[in-house]
């Protein structure tokens, strides 16, 4: 695998866990999401890629989508839909949560205290 790919892999891992993290115990519009993750990744993440990947969460099982009830002014009128974990989502999210806990124990023993970008 060239490095390119990997490390498409490895951030939408990263991207993942943060959605799931940002959706336990809490409901969020997709907005909100894509902002969170911008600033926790510190990342210009598409629009479309976090949106992709809640369509994928969701037809998996993990998130469930929602409308707001009512009319929302700032959207023109229009229902806005917003996220939440299923019980499958947090499941998923304490296994993703212990693979990573494992790989930080990982990546510090292979990058030490190496600081290159």
């Amino acid at each position: 695998m060239d490095f390119e790919s990997w490390e498409k892999r490895w951030n939408t891992t990263l991207l993942t866990a943060v959605v799931l993290r940002r959706l336990s115990g809490q409901k969020s519009f997709g907005r909100d999401i894509v902002e969170h993750s911008q600033n926790i990744l510190s990342s210009d993440i598409k629009i479309p890629t976090v949106y992709a990947m809640l369509k994928r969460l969701s037809a998996q099982g993990y998130v469930q989508e929602l409308e707001e009830s009512g009319k929302a002014p700032q959207t023109r009128g229009t229902r806005r839909k917003y996220y939440s974990l299923t019980q499958s989502g947090e499941e998923y999210l304490r296994k993703v949560s212990r693979v990573l806990r494992r790989s930080e124990k990982i990546i510090e023993m292979v990058i030490g205290n190496e600081d290159t970008e």
